[in-house]
């Protein structure tokens, strides 16, 4: 360290890269004076203080989370480590720059269409003046955000069948439509709970007039309803008939030759039963089918 004579001041100066932390800086000064009383004079002590240069960072957190609704309120804050006192920072979307300059930023997000967007925030730290730094900004990792689009939940229910015997077993299915990854379903009869959380129901005690519907409660999304309602299906419960029949002739005794006639009395046996006659006589037996 070689002192640099100022001759005006009368002072030497003296400076240093290598200086570390507690180091403390003295002066000896010899005179070449002739009336000097002493000719070595020393200084009082300086004690340094070094800084490290220290590396600054940034981390972004978003607030309520990072998946939101469409039209939904966000904000980010970003957290600096070694930024100095006072800090500025600088806010990108998307690689578009944003007006706010501090650690805090807010943002509404729009989805108009029917799938999910994301974007992409990234804050940039501005180290203060000052501080001893490897570097005087630094940037933080990007912040994916999910933005869900607002959907309308709906949902129909069908069954192959809407006119059965009593004790039918019949299956209902429900086809939900936007009603997101995790949808409750509340199947009614009559406006009555009924059956399990399922797509489909299946029930052997209808009876005659019974409604059969579904509500759901969509999940997993951003929706414009709390729950949606299905169309009604109007079941038709025919009662279980016991099928009869009865033959009847209008002469019981006749000479052989004689043309009989006998007529069958049909009971619930449908639109288009089998009928079989037998006959049977004192010496053979024939047997007479008619339709």
């Amino acid at each position: 360290m070689e002192p640099i004579l100022d001759h005006h001041r009368r002072q030497q100066h003296s400076n240093s890269s290598t200086l570390a932390n507690n180091d403390a800086v003295t002066c000896l000064m010899v005179s070449n004076s002739a009336c000097a009383s002493t000719p070595n004079a020393n200084s009082n002590t300086l004690n340094i203080t070094v800084n490290p240069n220290l590396v600054p960072s940034v981390s972004v957190s978003p607030s309520p989370g990072n998946t939101i609704c469409s039209g939904s309120a966000i904000t980010f804050t970003a957290s600096p480590t070694n930024g100095g006192a006072s800090p500025t920072y600088s806010w990108t979307i998307d690689g578009n720059a944003q007006a706010s300059t501090t650690s805090v930023m807010g943002k509404t997000f729009t989805n108009a269409g029917t799938s999910p967007i994301q974007a992409t925030i990234i804050a940039t730290l501005n180290v203060s003046p000052g501080t001893c730094v490897t570097t005087n900004s630094a940037l933080s990792s990007p912040m994916i955000v999910t933005i869900n689009p607002i959907l309308t939940p709906s949902i129909v229910v069908s069954t192959p069948v809407t006119s059965i015997c009593q004790g039918t077993n019949t299956t209902f299915t429900a086809t939900p439509t936007n009603c997101g990854t995790t949808p409750a379903y509340q199947w009614k009869i009559n406006g009555i709970n009924a059956g399990l959380n399922s797509t489909s129901f299946s029930s052997t005690s209808l009876a005659n007039g019974d409604i059969v519907t579904c509500s759901v409660t969509p999940g997993g999304g951003c929706f414009s309803a709390s729950t949606a309602n299905s169309n009604s299906i109007n079941m038709t419960v025919n009662s279980v008939k016991v099928p009869t029949a009865s033959i009847s002739n209008q002469i019981q005794r006749s000479a052989k030759g004689t043309n009989a006639t006998f007529t069958a009395t049909i009971n619930n046996g449908g639109s288009n039963p089998y009928i079989s006659m037998e006959i049977e006589w004192s010496q053979c037996r024939t047997q007479q089918q008619y339709l």
